[in-house]
């Protein structure tokens, strides 16, 4: 007996057990149904299908009537396609199951959007009056007034909330919301700099915001203004003086940043140790900044600040180096040839004495024209030890100041020499042989040349620096120009010295030999690279009206060549960055969209064209 009942017990556990495991998996089932039906119902409304997200909507809401997601769905969809008499009826129905304030606040909404304003308000009024101590309620209230553009009353509703709670902190950042949406940018300034005295550790937010309003043209004085106020009456908050800074900054006001900037640094320098680290820092941050806007004078006066006041800062070496650099962008080569010069002499790191004469260097051959001087100087950075990536750089460089000088046969063979060290990377021996393959190109040396540029086609590597590009594309485009002319040496060997003079940097005699070149016989077979190779050229010496004619005879003098979608592009780069007419580049750019459906600029040109629409709207 005993036994019977004991298998008894065991068959209903069983069948227990399975009836659980058979509810679970129903339950499983059930639930990746209503994800996938969810998932639908959302791509519908992300492709403006609101009619079909409302039925599937209304499919979960029917098998699920106390589910809000799924109402909201039902509700957003109606309000969407104006059915406002359905939107009512939904509300009411979900009201039977819960009178949570955001249905409620639904109600207000539905009403307001039928015309029955009154009864909105009186709704909404309701709903502050049953919880008026519930923080979540006024936030419920204000947005459901904001969505239909109610902004005053939605900020009178945060405020009465700041009242009744007996907290000025609260809503702050939701009033300054509800005022930028009015576009009232220097109360939503006013509310961002109450909520950074109550959170100072939201300073990160809070700029972002009020440098973002202060880029307005229209309303940066006057935040600037209100910045300077709340400065006046508290001179020792760093971070007021921080956002006034960084507005300064944003409205191209780099005098007065330069100056704010100089305070603050003061400020930190009197505060504890522990803030001893930032010594240096937002002077060298603002000249870093400045630098990369292009505003070199002001970065040179902070750098000098660096290097003055804190002359053992962590920050003092690479402001030095700064220093360089922004004197040669102002153009004044010889003191910042002399100021490398110090810094390699009075700087205990040999790798920032090897900087130093690299950049040396790089003046002399680049801005004064001088190869003789620059390559003593690049030899002295292979010399000097450490051995680093500068070393290979400027070897490149010594063989430039051959190319600099004419001395070709020189080149070829200083290029051969570093094909035959076993320290080069992969990428440096494919320069070095676009380097050979060239100066026999120059040389006239035509079958060395094309057997040069061959061996990189057929060994290919991509290399990363901009200016140097893709050696491949280059290869090829030597390779078609030599074969397209090889019949007519006299025309190749005259486009060569061309291309020699415009890599020597002495530009106006290549354009005179390319200018030649277009009137003579047999140049019509290399009439669009002459012509682009001078559009080019007119465009480094700004003369854009002729670098716009140059392009436009490539498109219609020589319709089928290869460059041309290249013409059409260097059109719109000619009035991006030459006439500033932002209407016709994106004209020529969008012509290259349309006529060279398979260019490779397809890419380049629809960047430009969103950059030059992100220009028209700022």
């Amino acid at each position: 007996m005993n036994e019977l009942k004991i298998n008894i017990r065991i068959a209903i556990s069983i069948i227990l057990l399975l009836t659980s495991v058979a509810a679970a998996q129903q339950n499983d089932t059930q639930r990746k149904i209503r994800e996938q039906l969810l998932l639908r119902a959302r791509n519908y409304e992300q492709i403006g299908r609101f009619d079909l997200s409302l039925d599937v909507y209304r499919q979960l809401w029917n098998n699920s009537k106390t589910n809000i997601n799924y109402y909201r769905g039902v509700l957003n969809n109606l309000l969407r396609l104006g059915r406002l008499d359905e939107a009512e009826k939904t509300v009411k129905q979900m009201l039977q199951y819960t009178t949570s304030d955001l249905v409620r606040a639904d109600m207000g909404d539905v009403y307001f959007k039928m015309g029955r304003k009154e009864e909105a308000f009186t709704e909404w009024n309701q709903i502050l009056s049953s919880h008026p101590k519930s923080q979540t309620t006024y936030q419920i209230v204000a947005l459901a007034m904001m969505r239909n553009s109610q902004f005053d009353r939605a900020i009178e509703v945060y405020q009465k909330g700041q009242q009744r709670l007996k907290n000025k902190y609260l809503f702050l950042i939701d009033i300054a919301n509800a005022y930028r949406s009015q576009m009232d940018y220097l109360n939503a300034a006013r509310q961002y700099l109450s909520y950074l005295e109550a959170f100072p550790k939201q300073y990160s937010f809070v700029e972002s915001n009020i440098v973002s309003l202060a880029a307005n043209p229209d309303y940066a004085d006057e935040i600037v203004k209100i910045l300077q106020e709340r400065v006046a009456k508290n001179p020792q908050n760093v971070q007021l003086r921080h956002l006034l800074a960084a507005s300064f900054f944003r409205t191209a006001n780099y005098e007065a940043a330069l100056n704010e900037y100089t305070v603050i640094d003061e400020y930190i320098l009197h505060q504890k140790k522990a803030e001893k680290s930032r010594l240096g820092r937002e002077l060298y941050q603002f000249a870093r900044n400045a630098q990369y806007d292009g505003a070199y004078e002001f970065a040179l006066q902070a750098y000098q600040l660096v290097v003055l006041r804190y002359p053992k800062s962590s920050y003092a070496t690479n402001a030095k180096l700064g220093i360089g650099v922004c004197l040669r962008k102002l153009r004044r080569f010889t003191e910042a040839i002399k100021h490398y010069e110090k810094v390699a002499a009075d700087n205990i790191n040999p790798a920032v004495g090897k900087t130093c004469f690299y950049r040396i260097g790089e003046i002399q051959l680049q801005d004064l024209n001088d190869p003789v001087a620059a390559e003593k100087s690049f030899r002295m950075v292979i010399n000097r030890k450490p051995t680093n990536s500068l070393n290979i750089q400027a070897l490149f460089r010594i063989g430039d100041c051959f190319i600099q000088r004419d001395e070709l046969k020189s080149a070829l063979n200083w290029f051969d020499q570093i094909l035959a060290r076993s320290d080069i990377k992969k990428t440096s021996r494919t320069r070095a042989k676009f380097y050979l393959a060239r100066i026999n190109f120059w040389l006239g040396e035509f079958e060395s040349a094309q057997q040069g540029f061959q061996e990189i086609i057929d060994t290919p590597i991509f290399v990363p620096q901009k200016d140097e590009g893709v050696f491949v594309n280059d290869a090829i485009e030597y390779i078609m120009l030599m074969q397209e002319n090889m019949q007519h040496k006299e025309v190749l060997q005259k486009f060569a010295l061309a291309d020699l003079r415009t890599e020597q940097g002495k530009l106006s005699l290549a354009a005179d030999i390319l200018q030649k070149l277009l009137s003579s016989e047999n140049a019509e077979m290399i009439k669009d690279r002459v012509l682009t190779k001078l559009g080019d050229i007119h465009f480094q010496n700004k003369k854009f009206a002729s670098a716009l004619s140059d392009f436009q005879r490539v498109i219609d003098e020589t319709p089928k060549s290869l460059l041309a979608d290249l013409a059409q592009k260097r059109i719109g780069d000619v009035y991006a960055q030459g006439f500033q007419d932002v209407a016709k580049a994106m004209q020529a750019y969008e012509a290259v969209l349309g006529n060279y459906p398979d260019s490779i600029y397809l890419e380049e040109v629809r960047e430009k064209i969103r950059q030059l629409e992100e220009q028209k709207i700022n």
